[in-house]
């Protein structure tokens, strides 16, 4: 009897152990070097410079009417694409918070065309940004040079 439960416990610890999944291996997104290299350019136009890819995702553009709005204070209209397939790619940046938070952003795409961006700080609620906004973060202290 007492090998059965000791052989039970160990099956349970062996299985718990193969179920673990690295964290970081979660986020691990792999991009295609032609289309990173046009991201990259994209933000680089507004002064920013990306360090790794974060998240990529395909939805529909059906968000609610609050998600619009702040997508659009962040100088994003997506109006006009209600109902349209999105693939939104975000990234963190080389920029950082002053207190070394991250600093992120998200480039949105139809058919293959890039349509805009927006930013995020970590941390911050909401936190959302327009990329033209490097400067007055900067003069705000919000992040670094």
């Amino acid at each position: 009897m007492n090998k059965i439960l000791f052989y039970g416990i160990l099956l349970i610890f062996f299985l718990a152990g193969c179920s673990h999944t690295n964290k970081n291996e979660l986020n691990e997104i792999v991009i295609n070097e032609n289309v990173f290299s046009e991201h990259s350019q994209f933000f680089s136009n507004y002064g920013w410079h990306i360090k790794t890819p974060y998240s990529e995702k395909t939805e529909i553009i059906n968000y609610y009417p609050e998600r619009i709005e702040s997508l659009k204070l962040s100088g994003l209209d997506l109006e006009q694409y209600k109902g349209k397939e999105v693939k939104t790619t975000s990234y963190v940046l080389e920029e950082e918070q002053i207190n070394g938070d991250k600093v992120y952003v998200t480039i949105y795409e139809i058919d293959g065309e890039i349509i805009g961006g927006t930013g995020a700080l970590e941390n911050w609620t909401p936190g959302g940004f327009s990329l033209n906004d490097k400067k007055r973060l900067i003069e705000d202290k919000v992040i670094s040079e």
